[in-house]
């Protein structure tokens, strides 16, 4: 795995419990019981998730690597150096031992947690063949939805918050945004449009969809309330 994936993957982590406030170490000590800072992967899969954190496999598997060391009384065994990660996680909010250092200063939260548009758009690159057949697809998605006076992104929000989807912000496995798009709301694309999307849309390449993205082209914009309209 590459670093740069598991950097993603830490700074999704970064943003739930930046936006949940958790206290990320909390879900790990319970499986550490010499608070020796390591335990097993398995253990500490099941810490994220009891955070609420849900990562796709190659993005656990990417932070489980980063952080995994052998362990010094079985070198056979590798553990997950836990305090690590929570080392880094809270670095973005707080300083360690800020109590013994208190004017020491901390820095702001980095932008790109803070951002809160940064679902909005999807800059990733296509061929020009590719960008001609999604833009296709979208006019028609958006004339059809028009026709129909329905928008995506609550479907797609729908999804999204389903007790068993993976609960990831602003996005949905491929399998959701497909039956959402041809089942909830009947678009019958084929299966080369919903490819072309995929590919744009799942701009992390971790099979999860930016949703967000694609209703932002998709829904038309929202109207300001104009008080002088009414009348």
């Amino acid at each position: 795995m590459t670093t740069g994936k598991a950097d993603q993957a830490i700074l999704k982590c970064k943003t739930v419990v930046f936006k949940n406030r958790i206290r990320i170490r909390d879900f790990f000590r319970g499986f550490d019981k010499l608070r020796c800072g390591f335990i097993t992967p398995s253990k500490f899969c099941s810490g994220l998730s009891m955070a609420g954190i849900n990562l796709s496999p190659a993005e656990i598997e990417s932070i489980v690597e980063k952080f995994t060391e052998a362990c010094r009384n079985v070198p056979s065994m590798s553990l997950v150096n836990y305090q690590a990660f929570c080392d880094i996680i809270d670095e973005s909010f707080t300083v360690k031992n800020l109590e013994k250092y208190p004017l020491q200063q901390v820095s702001d939260v980095p932008l790109d947690i803070m951002n809160t548009t940064r679902y909005q758009t999807c800059n990733k690159s296509m061929t020009e063949q590719e960008e001609d057949v999604l833009n296709y697809v979208l006019t028609r998605i958006a004339q059809v939805c028009k026709i129909k006076r329905i928008l995506v992104k609550p479907v797609f929000d729908d999804a999204a918050a389903n007790k068993n989807s993976t609960l990831s912000v602003n996005r949905v496995t491929a399998n959701q945004f497909k039956q959402a798009l041809n089942v909830k709301l009947g678009l019958s694309l084929n299966d080369s449009e919903v490819q072309v999307l995929l590919k744009k849309f799942d701009d992390n390449n971790d099979g999860m969809v930016n949703y967000v993205a694609f209703a932002n082209l998709v829904d038309p914009p929202e109207q300001a309330f104009d008080p002088y309209s009414l009348k």
